[in-house]
Formats: C-alpha cells, structure tokens, sequence
C-alpha cells in the first residue's frame, strides 16, 4: 500500500512543529556523512528529494545550486524560514510530490533522498 498525498501532508505538516527536535536528531549525522560523501564541485546540481525542514540546507557548499522538494507545506515554511535567516541564495525550495516531479531528474548532478 503506497503513501496517499492528502495523509502524507497533514502527517509531516504536524510533525513540522517537532521534527528538528525529535525525530531530525536521530538523522543529523547519517545526514551529514552523505553529504560529505557527495563530493560536490562547484557549479554542481543537487536535488533535495524530501528536503523536510531544511536541517540539510546550511551543510550544502555554496558553490552549488541546491533544490529541494517537498510534498508538506509545513515542512517547507520550517525550510524556507532556514533558507531566509542564514541567507542560503544558493538553495531553492519547491514544493512537490518526488514521485511526480516537476522538472526532468536529468538535469542534476547529485540526488540526495
């Protein structure tokens, strides 16, 4: 049985409230060991597929372009919020099912789930 996007929304849009302090902490450093293990160059594409609240988005060179998606609206304002108090210019957030993406998978160099 797949995930239904109507469930799926409302889930993390309430988890959205808590989600850095609970269940993102268990994450961070597996989080961060696959970045390392990216190695972006500069000028690189990265897709953020599932980019949540965004605890990834400060880690990411900035000499790459970030794109991160997300199907909760909650999710993505705790994201957007990140991206505007630490001045990430270089990441982009969109919101989005990843299994209907809204533009070709081909056009970045790292895909990050």
């Amino acid at each position: 049985m797949g995930m239904r996007e109507s469930t799926t929304n409302t889930t993390y849009d309430l988890w959205s409230k808590i989600y850095d302090r609970t269940f993102g902490r268990l994450l961070r450093s597996r989080q961060l060991r696959a970045l390392e293990q990216l190695q972006i160059r500069p000028g690189d594409r990265v897709l953020d597929m599932g980019v949540g609240t965004g605890m990834t988005l400060p880690h990411y060179p900035h000499h790459a372009t970030i794109v991160g998606i997300d199907l909760s609206n909650g999710m993505l304002e705790k994201a957007i919020q990140k991206r505007l108090r630490l001045g990430l210019d270089h990441c982009h957030l969109v919101r989005g099912d990843v299994l209907f993406p809204p533009f070709s998978l081909k056009k970045f160099d790292h895909i990050v789930i």
